[in-house]
Parts: structure tokens; C-alpha cells; sequence
């Protein structure tokens, strides 16, 4: 489990300095990018919620973040939000789900 950990801990420090700390990134193409990272965390975040042994109250707090985020992109997609505006509560909804599984690592290899 400590090693998932590490990889993890990795992924998350790589991704999220990718689409927030470059700057010579237009807002459509740092929202690309936010997107793909938010595909590999939904992805882990899925893995987890499956799990039999899975907290439910981090599941319930993965799918609310998850929730949270879809909607952003659905806004962005029908126009009610531009990439620019939507880019800090993106940003923000990823870290609090990153943060959600990292606890959930922790615990587990304590």
C-alpha cells in the first residue's frame, strides 16, 4: 500500500503543477489540461468507491466533489461559464478530491 502511496503522492504533485503554474497556457488550453487530470482522479476515485472496505464517508464526499465538478463542465460546455471563470473552481474541486484519496492512502498505510 505504501507504494501506491508514493504514486500517487507523485501524480498529484505532477498534475497539479502542469495545468495551474503554466502560465503561457490560454485559459482553453489550461482547462484541457485540467480535464485530463481530473480524468486520472476519477478514475482513482472510482477504483476506490468500489472497494467493499471503502470509508462511506469519503465515498460520499468523492461523489459530491465529483458532482461538483461535472456541473462545472456542463456549464462551460452550454455556455453559461467561460474556461477562464471556471478555471479556480476546477482547480479547487481536483486538490479537495486529491485530498480526499491522499487522506484515504494515509490512513491505510499508517
Amino acid at each position: 500500500m505504501r507504494k501506491i502511496a508514493v504514486i500517487f503522492s507523485a501524480i498529484l504533485v505532477i498534475s497539479m503543477g502542469c495545468a495551474s503554474a503554466q502560465p503561457n497556457l490560454s485559459p482553453a488550453q489550461r482547462l484541457f489540461a485540467l480535464q485530463a487530470e481530473y480524468n486520472v482522479l476519477q478514475g482513482m476515485a472510482a477504483d476506490y468507491c468500489e472497494r467493499p472496505d471503502a470509508d462511506p464517508e469519503i465515498k460520499q464526499a468523492i461523489k459530491q466533489i465529483d458532482a461538483g465538478i461535472f456541473q462545472v463542465f456542463v456549464k462551460i460546455k452550454t455556455g453559461r461559464t467561460t474556461a477562464l471563470e471556471a478555471i479556480p473552481e476546477i482547480e479547487a474541486a481536483i486538490r479537495a478530491i486529491s485530498e480526499q484519496i491522499a487522506s484515504v492512502i494515509e490512513r491505510r498505510t499508517i
